[in-house]
């Protein structure tokens, strides 16, 4: 038993906290085990990582599965709802280049941490947004994003504004013609929950992704795909070159859903 414990403590890098705040919403806790850094809620969820080692790494799976929406459009502006440690502003600023991206982050003190502990980019390309969500997406310029990226989560749960209709609505006006969102669930509405309805009649085009983690990624379109789902596995594994990132295994997880017949949720026979 003693060699077990042995074994699995150098297997798994002790905990070492590097930065502690609070704010009106909670404590934020920054933490390292061995190569990674972690931002925390100080919940038993993370937040956000990052790889010492590979600043430019996207650590957790769904948002590797989020990114998914590149194959199906190249943006010119992508809007970042929630911010966390930055993963997906450092990547998306490191290798699309001609975007430029908006980021909503409710919280002042994550801002901060993100710059000081996240290597946030300091480009004018990246402009941050200290606001509440549902205020920014009410107040944006209506058809001025070709992407949403929303990850708005509290410590132990999704931000309830990110599971209403209302969001679905909002996010559909501000996105241009061609536009796509992403949302990570951490588990996904029934589907035919009110909410599901709502974004398939909104959205011709839904996608879910489920990951191993559990969290599951929906992606909507504003159009149909012109071609079948099968014919964009292409524009993936040109993605996976410019990120050096594996997408592929998510591509292949897709599951497309809408209304039926009958007017409820379901999968689409393959």
């Amino acid at each position: 038993m003693k060699d077990l414990v042995g074994m699995l403590s150098f297997s798994s890098p002790e905990e070492k906290e590097i930065f502690r705040t609070e704010d009106a919403f909670g404590p934020v806790v920054v933490l390292e085990y061995g190569s990674l850094r972690v931002l925390s809620f100080d919940s038993p969820f993370e937040q956000s990582a990052l790889s010492l080692e590979k600043p430019l790494a996207l650590v957790h799976e769904y948002l590797r599965a989020m990114l998914l929406t590149l194959a199906f459009t190249e943006p010119r502006h992508v809007t970042l709802l929630g911010l966390g440690g930055g993963s997906l502003v450092r990547t998306l600023h490191a290798h699309c280049p001609q975007t430029d991206i908006d980021v909503v982050e409710l919280r002042k003190s994550v801002i901060q941490i993100a710059r000081d502990h996240f290597s946030l980019p300091d480009d004018p390309r990246v402009r941050i947004h200290h606001r509440n969500g549902f205020v920014y997406l009410n107040e944006a310029r209506k058809h001025s994003t070709d992407i949403i990226l929303s990850d708005m989560y509290q410590a132990k749960a999704m931000e309830p504004f990110q599971a209403s209709t209302r969001f679905l609505e909002q996010c559909w006006q501000l996105l241009t013609q061609d536009g796509w969102l992403a949302i990570n669930f951490h588990q996904l509405p029934a589907f035919n929950h009110p909410y599901m309805l709502k974004l398939c009649r909104l959205f011709p085009e839904v996608l879910c992704c489920g990951t191993s983690s559990g969290n599951v990624v929906v992606l909507c379109g504003k159009q149909s795909l012109k071609r079948p789902l099968a014919d964009f596995r292409d524009p993936v594994v040109a993605l996976e070159q410019r990120f050096d990132t594996r997408f592929t295994p998510y591509f292949d997880k897709l599951l497309k859903i809408s209304t039926n017949k009958s007017g409820r949720v379901a999968p689409e026979q393959a």
